[in-house]
């Protein structure tokens, strides 16, 4: 194949610190490996060195080359390599564009995707409907490359998508919560969810058993049809002291007459009582004033 290179511009900058090293006489360029040397250059002898040099690229195969640089001083020590990745490419004609392709998901060996004919030239614009009827609802990649006129195919250029529909793609079948920590998707406890687009439940969450007091964090969320997961639903929540109705004796939800009764027969007594309201191990009068001040409420729980 009857080609010519493109030339490679390279501005090379070093500074020898200090003065006591010998001064720098000569660079050297090596290809991919440090054995295969492309070019040397002689600087004189200099402190330092920014200058430009032009590689030739005649011979070198098309695609991605590294460059290492070298430099050597009057004692004849080289230094340690400096390197530059880059990519070689045709000339003009080698860049005409004739066979266009595309693939979704896995990558086919270049040629054996689904590919058009397209008119020779360095650009190509065009519109594709692209049918993806028979893909599964969820994500998807759809890739594209280009062969130029020699046969040499580009890199793919990928583009993401979103399938969404289908029978039974919205109805749900599983359903899901958790608080605070997420044991993992299909690890949380169940929802009854039986093949619906919509549910709507109610739980009943036994928080004194499983929480501590403070601020916790409820998560849901649902699977389809297809086994795609919706994103999680968060809802924050407190968990506190139940209130407590110490004025209500007889444990009827109000401080009535019941009350009074279970008050009197504690009134004047010591130790560890209902109706020691300031726990002061008596019932006296600064209980009977407390008492007498939560008369008629309404406990609740």
């Amino acid at each position: 194949m009857n080609t010519t290179k493109a030339i490679f511009l390279f501005c090379l900058t070093i500074l020898i610190v200090n003065t006591s090293i010998a001064q720098l006489t000569k660079v050297r360029v090596a290809m991919d490996v440090l054995d295969n040397i492309v070019a040397e250059f002689n600087t004189g002898s200099v402190n330092s060195l920014d200058e430009n040099f032009n590689i030739p690229f005649t011979g070198v195969s098309e695609g991605m080359h590294v460059l290492y640089f070298l430099v050597k001083d009057a004692s004849g020590i080289w230094s340690h390599y400096a390197q530059r990745t880059v990519l070689v490419e045709g000339n003009q004609g080698q860049e005409t564009l004739n066979v266009f392709e595309y693939y979704i998901d896995a990558s086919p060996v270049p040629g054996t995707g689904t590919t058009l004919a397209i008119p020779a030239a360095q650009n190509w614009t065009t519109s594709l409907n692209i049918p993806m009827g028979n893909l599964s609802p969820g994500v998807h990649q759809v890739a594209f490359r280009v062969r130029n006129a020699p046969g040499k195919w580009s890199y793919p250029f990928t583009k993401t998508v979103l399938i969404e529909g289908g029978p039974g793609y919205e109805n749900l079948v599983y359903a899901e919560y958790f608080v605070d920590a997420d044991p993992g998707l299909g690890l949380a406890t169940s929802i009854p969810a039986n093949t619906i687009p919509v549910l709507t439940t109610q739980l009943l969450i036994d928080a004194d058993v499983t929480l501590d007091l403070g601020t916790h964090y409820f998560h849901a969320r649902v699977k389809d049809g297809f086994g795609q997961w919706s994103l999680t639903s968060t809802t924050e929540f407190i968990v506190e002291d139940d209130l407590i109705c110490p004025y209500d004796l007889n444990n009827d939800d109000q401080v009535n007459t019941g009350d009074v009764l279970l008050f009197m027969s504690q009134f004047g007594q010591s130790g560890n009582l209902l109706a020691d309201f300031n726990n002061d191990a008596l019932v006296n009068v600064i209980d009977l004033l407390m008492f007498a001040g939560a008369w008629g409420n309404v406990c609740t729980q």
